[in-house]
């Protein structure tokens, strides 16, 4: 009998075109000790998903834009890192009450953070560990249930990042 997190793994490979591994037709994947990979497409736009047997998702996305930024739950610990990291980012703290932003803070960032719907894009997927994008790469993880893991969620949480990939692309 299948694993619950290989019954996701199949059907996020569903909603995935162009697989990256494929032996026989059939899509491959990657299982490492702490859990499975799916690699492909989202609408042109490469993608690849990690779940770990310890309750964690990691979806990794390109988006083709050269800023920088990290956003966190608002914590005692990341304020602490914010004032840290004051010295070598410059970043806007509070943002929605609920989470800080660290970012190499141009102009058009801080901008696109003011926008409602990114707002209410990133709040929608919170709870997060973190949401952060660089070199390339839009990067979120979070946790979620393993004894009952919700394939809607994940797949609408890949969904939003794709939007949010895309209007930061848009910014150029």
């Amino acid at each position: 009998m299948k694993s619950e997190l290989a019954t996701i793994c199949d059907e996020l490979a569903r909603k995935l075109t162009g697989a990256v591994h494929r032996i026989e037709g059939r899509i491959f994947f990657k299982i490492g000790e702490a859990g499975y990979s799916v690699i492909g497409k989202l609408e042109e736009r490469p993608v690849i998903i990690d779940l770990e047997a310890y309750g964690e998702v990691l979806i990794r996305i390109d988006c083709n834009t050269t800023y920088m930024f990290q956003i966190l739950p608002n914590t005692f610990f990341s304020r602490f890192d914010f004032l840290l990291r004051q010295r070598v980012f410059v970043g806007e703290q509070d943002f929605d009450n609920k989470f800080v932003v660290h970012s190499n803070y141009s102009q058009k960032i801080t901008e696109w953070l003011m926008n409602t719907e990114i707002r209410a894009s990133i709040a929608s997927l919170a709870p997060f560990i973190h949401l952060m994008f660089k070199k390339g790469l839009l990067r979120y993880r979070s946790k979620f249930n393993v004894d009952e893991p919700d394939r809607a969620k994940i797949i609408n949480k890949i969904e939003i990042l794709d939007t949010i990939a895309a209007s930061l692309e848009s910014l150029h």
